[in-house]
């Protein structure tokens, strides 16, 4: 029998593939978590997950709707389904000025009959108090 050097080549292949490369910071949650990505939190830019939500509060007056987005439970510090891990920096998605703990950015809600419903970021208390 011959030797062509498959079995350098099958021992490669078996070495390469039992070497697993280490997720990069940013990922290693969503590596750990095994789910596909939904959203994307407005304000420090983490993939979200299927039940991770983004905290917000809708004030209706009239048939102008505004919402004030605090952020998602890697950013704020005082999320209803609690904070995971290091908080990530917040930064306002229109002007990107850091958002103090506790500051929020403003957004105008609008309600499409049969569709989701749409959200356009105005920015934070800062740049809207600048127009």
């Amino acid at each position: 029998m011959p030797y062509n050097g498959w079995y350098y080549v099958l021992l490669y292949l078996i070495f390469s593939t039992l070497q697993k490369k280490p997720p990069l910071k940013d990922q290693e949650e969503d590596f750990l978590m095994g789910e596909e990505k939904t959203s994307e939190c407005p304000l420090c830019g983490k993939d979200l997950h299927r039940g991770e939500r983004v905290h917000s509060v809708v004030y209706t007056k009239g048939e102008d709707r505004l919402m004030n987005i605090y952020g998602c439970p890697w950013c704020y510090k005082d999320h209803p389904a609690g904070h995971k891990s290091a908080l990530r920096d917040r930064k306002c998605p229109s002007c990107g000025t850091p958002l103090k703990e506790g500051s929020f950015a403003i957004a105008r809600v609008f309600e499409r009959p049969g569709k989701k419903i749409h959200v356009h970021v105005l920015g934070c208390p800062v740049c809207r108090n600048r127009r």
